[in-house]
């Protein structure tokens, strides 16, 4: 986003593991803006239970990616409660939906009943609580969206689904990992059923590497600012 954007720009990378934040500043410390001058990053190791504090006060833009689904209705609150207060702007991307089939080599949704079944335990997992609070899941999206219109927001927002293409080669690990990762979240929801996701997973990752089926995976992202009614006007 920095080099799409001009004039100063202060960057603050947030997020509770040290990791992960050193390399986001490793790729984010060489940024330009759109007329080529640096930009300035700094990086703050906090948590984001509470979000009361995160250090986002003097910021007009508060962003995120792949986070929402994490979340619950309380810290939805408080991060709008905080945005509206400061007359922030807010973008949100890749937020799940909860949605995913398979896709065939003519791009056709796929999902049989083990499929159907096996999407049902993962969105149940979703709805376990990740540290902050008992995530929403698929359904934080739409949350957010009503929180926003409660707080007079003007709202924009696009399906980003990610679209896999069955035999794509470069796109294979990416599913697999995919299939791993739902796998693993049906089988701690419902351990009882480990040979039966076993099973699944085999046959898909199968599938998946033989080029006949891809992944569909459904996101969505969203930007929101205060209508300009609801903006204080300065003084002269």
């Amino acid at each position: 986003m920095a080099p799409r954007l001009n004039g100063r720009q202060r960057w603050k990378l947030i997020d509770h593991d040290a990791t992960l934040l050193a390399q986001a500043y490793q790729r984010a410390v060489g940024l330009s803006d759109s007329q080529g001058q640096p930009v300035a990053v700094e990086t703050h190791c906090v948590s984001l239970q509470p979000f009361n504090a995160v250090p986002v006060n003097d910021a007009h833009l508060v962003t995120a990616s792949a986070l929402l689904d994490l979340v619950s209705q309380q810290w939805i609150d408080t991060l709008m409660s905080r945005c509206a207060k400061q007359q922030q702007a807010l973008l949100i991307a890749l937020s799940v939906t909860g949605e995913w089939h398979f896709i065939d080599t003519q791009g056709d949704p796929v999902l049989d009943e083990e499929d159907q079944w096996l999407l049902a335990m993962f969105i149940a997992h979703q709805q376990r609580d990740k540290g902050l609070g008992e995530a929403l899941g698929g359904q934080a999206h739409g949350a957010l969206v009503a929180a926003l219109e409660r707080a007079d927001y003007q709202i924009e927002q696009a399906d980003t689904p990610w679209q896999l293409t069955a035999g794509d080669h470069d796109q294979q690990p990416l599913m697999m990992a995919l299939l791993a990762g739902w796998a693993e979240a049906a089988t701690e929801q419902a351990p009882e059923a480990a040979s039966r996701i076993a099973t699944w997973l085999q046959q898909r990752q199968q599938a998946v590497a033989n080029g006949a089926l891809g992944i569909w995976v459904g996101h969505r992202d969203l930007f929101a600012m205060p209508k300009e009614s609801s903006i204080p006007k300065e003084k002269a």
